[in-house]
C-alpha cells in the first residue's frame, strides 16, 4: 500500500521545488504564519514579489542555520554576488515573530510569522500573491543557481500555480550561442589547423577561417543578448566573474 501523506501542520500546504510551504492566515491581527520545509541542508528563502517574477525589487525572508534565526532582506539585483544582490533590512524592519530555522531528519525547516501589510514593503493579500522560492547548495548564503521557483499562491483557497520564469527563452539562446561558439566551432577551427596534413590544398585554412568567423558572430550574439536582458531585468552589468569573463572574452575576440 502507498505511504500516507503527512498531515499539513497548518491550514494550507503548497508543494515547492524540493520542499513545501505550509501557512495559516491570522486574520485577527493581520499576520500570516509560514513554515517552509526543504529536503536538504541549505539556506532557504521565500520572497514576496510585485508580480514581475524578478528577484530585483522583492522583499524576502532568508534563513540559514549558520546565521541563526531568519531575517528580512531586500533583494537588489539578480547578481550571483551575494553582497550586491541582497541587503539585510535595518533593525527596525526586523519584525518577524517566532522566527526559527533548524536542520533535522534530512530537512531544513524555517518558521516565522509576518505582518501581511508593512510600510514600504510588498504587501501580502488574501488573494493571489507572487512568491519566489529559492534555496542554496549549503547553509552558507550564496547564489541559488537553478534552485529557484516563482509561484502564485492564493492565500484564501490554498491554490497555487508555478509561474513561468521571465526571459527564459532569451537566456537559453544566450547559452546555446555561447556553447556552439566555444564548445563546437572554436575547437573545430583549432583541430582543422592541427590536422592540416589531412586536407588538400587550402581547405584546412578555409574551414579554420569560416569556423572562427562563425564563432565570432555567435559570440557577438550571445554577448548582445546578455547585455540587453540584463538591462531589461534591471540588474547591474559585469558584477560577477561570469559576466566579467564574458566581457574579457568579447574584447579579446574582437581584437583578434
Amino acid at each position: 500500500a502507498p505511504e500516507a501523506e503527512e498531515p499539513c501542520p497548518l491550514d494550507f500546504c503548497v508543494p515547492l521545488l524540493d520542499g513545501h510551504l505550509a501557512y495559516t492566515v491570522n486574520e485577527a491581527d493581520g499576520t500570516v504564519t509560514m513554515e517552509v520545509r526543504h529536503d536538504g541542508d541549505a539556506w532557504v528563502a521565500l520572497a514576496f514579489n510585485d508580480g514581475s517574477q524578478m528577484m530585483a525589487g522583492s522583499d524576502a525572508v532568508i534563513g540559514s542555520t549558520e546565521t541563526g534565526k531568519p531575517q528580512k532582506y531586500r533583494l537588489l539585483t539578480n547578481s550571483p554576488v551575494v553582497d550586491s544582490a541582497i541587503q539585510l533590512m535595518p533593525p527596525e524592519k526586523q519584525t518577524l515573530i517566532n522566527a526559527s530555522i533548524e536542520y533535522k531528519d534530512g530537512q531544513t525547516l524555517m518558521r516565522f510569522t509576518k505582518t501581511m501589510n508593512e510600510p514600504d514593503e510588498i504587501p501580502i493579500s488574501m488573494g493571489d500573491n507572487d512568491f519566489l522560492w529559492a534555496y542554496g547548495m549549503s547553509p552558507t548564503i550564496g547564489y541559488h543557481g537553478p534552485n529557484r521557483q516563482p509561484i502564485v499562491i492564493n492565500l484564501s483557497s490554498g491554490s497555487s500555480e508555478v509561474a513561468q520564469v521571465p526571459n527564459m527563452a532569451a537566456w537559453l539562446a544566450h547559452g546555446i550561442c555561447a556553447f556552439v561558439a566555444w564548445g563546437v566551432l572554436a575547437p573545430a577551427a583549432v583541430q582543422s589547423a592541427l590536422m592540416r596534413a589531412l586536407f588538400k590544398g587550402k581547405l584546412w585554412f578555409q574551414i579554420h577561417q569560416y569556423f572562427n568567423s562563425l564563432a565570432f558572430v555567435l559570440t557577438i550574439a550571445s554577448f548582445a543578448i546578455a547585455v540587453a536582458f540584463t538591462q531589461k531585468e534591471g540588474s547591474q552589468h559585469f558584477t560577477n566573474n561570469h559576466e566579467k569573463m564574458g566581457l574579457a572574452m568579447f574584447i579579446m575576440v574582437a581584437v583578434q
